[in-house]
């Protein structure tokens, strides 16, 4: 049996498409739909260091209750890296330097040991 097609199908042409129900339409689909979830990433899980390593002089880094602490007499800076790479991402952090150089490299390389940037 042949199918009439236009009876049970109409196109929308590209001069119907932008009409204002249409508009109408995707500004409600736009608005209804969920907006992404941010998953908060804990970089410290368990106090663990498992995820991380350290770049120059070995310094003593430890976590205890979410906190990190990092001492060494060295004079040489050390820094402590990530394993993993990350996208975009929100740093949210609680800062406190008691005594000497500190602070916080984002998107820095290590080669040979050595920290680039």
């Amino acid at each position: 049996y042949p199918v009439d097609f236009k009876k049970y199908y109409t196109a929308i042409t590209t001069a119907d498409w932008y009409t204002h129900p249409m508009k109408i339409l995707l500004l409600f689909v736009v608005l209804l739909s969920p907006a992404p979830v941010l998953a908060e990433v804990e970089l410290f899980p368990n106090d663990s260091l498992e995820d991380w390593t350290i770049v120059g002089p070995q310094i003593d880094f430890t976590v205890k209750d979410g906190v990190l602490t990092g001492e060494g007499k060295e004079r040489r800076n050390s820094f402590l890296t990530s394993k993993k790479s990350y996208g975009d991402f929100h740093l949210s952090v609680e800062l406190k330097i008691i005594r000497g150089n500190s602070g916080i490299q984002i998107r820095s390389h290590d080669v040979n040991n050595q920290v680039k940037f």
